[in-house]
């Protein structure tokens, strides 16, 4: 549903939960592994029940007789918005808004808090963790008392597999979000779009799928990404500081961003972000080393 107010049409969609996986007939590639590094240590490997989850419209109210959002851009802006009830309650509990600017482009944001949406960046369509913004076909939902936010997931049925022209899946996918349904063995793949579920249910037969984890290991405080000393101490130890401590912000930030653009798997979403999910699995095996099947 589009609601405009100001120079905005916007759509707001919360997450379904259906079964999929990966498809059986699927034309081969030859990913890295793991993606950019070398590797040692067993992976957990597992059957998972394999799930999507897409994004779909709410509906405006009418007459202002609706729940009001307030939609905040990257300019800083806010836009009102009312929204029936019943789509506030389901926008709530997880959600991501569309906003489209006066030159037609859309632009995603999610739900910061109640009532209130924030501007995601580019390439991204929602919010996972609080801290991840979710990329179609990269990042999961998963059980993270069972499989850690940052851990790789790696499907060799979906190595090769073309859902969308010209994009093949690398089998490579990394716990960035959660849900209520996700327990245990299930994993949640975030495909963004209707069409993409689409193409996944009709060339998907079975849900279950032999699955290999690697979960993130815990690094010492020290070398706590979350923080400026941290960071530096894992730039640094990476080649990418010359000096581990005492390092100048701007230095910081200079160097993160060199070190996720080097890492091809790395979502241009998630740049400037030490946290997102994908730069923290990179990060921390700067630390301790890459992991092997």
């Amino acid at each position: 549903m589009k609601i405009c107010s100001g120079n905005y049409c916007l759509f707001i969609f919360v997450t379904l939960f259906t079964a999929v996986s990966p498809g059986e007939e699927r034309e081969e590639a030859e990913p890295d592994f793991p993606p950019g590094m070398n590797h040692h240590g067993d992976p957990h490997e597992i059957d998972i029940r394999w799930t999507a989850y897409y994004i779909t419209p709410v509906e405006a109210a009418d007459g202002g007789d609706g729940e009001e959002i307030t939609f905040t851009d990257t300019t800083g802006k806010k836009v009102q918005y009312s929204i029936t009830g019943d789509s506030y309650e389901r926008a709530e509990v997880e959600a991501v808004a569309v906003g489209v600017d006066r030159k037609g482009e859309k632009r995603y944001a999610y739900r910061a808090d109640q009532g209130e949406w924030v501007e995601l960046p580019v390439g991204s369509m929602g919010m996972g963790n609080r801290v991840n913004p979710l990329v179609p076909l990269i990042h999961v939902a998963a059980d993270q008392s069972e499989f850690p936010y940052g851990s790789m997931v790696h499907v060799p049925d979906a190595e090769g597999y073309e859902f969308t022209p010209g994009n093949k899946m690398s089998g490579y996918f990394w716990v960035g979000d959660v849900g209520s349904l996700i327990v245990g063995d299930h994993m949640d793949l975030f495909v963004g779009h209707e069409e993409v579920y689409s193409s996944f249910v009709d060339s998907v037969k079975k849900p279950h799928k032999a699955t290999k984890i690697y979960r993130i290991p815990k690094l010492d405080e020290e070398y706590n990404p979350g923080l400026q000393s941290g960071l530096s101490k894992i730039l640094y130890k990476a080649g990418y500081l010359d000096e581990e401590e005492d390092v100048p912000v701007e230095e910081i930030e200079a160097a993160l961003l060199k070190f996720q653009k080097d890492e091809p798997y790395i979502p241009e979403s998630e740049y400037g972000k030490a946290r997102a999910a994908t730069t923290l699995w990179f990060l921390t095996h700067a630390v301790v080393g890459a992991p092997e099947e």
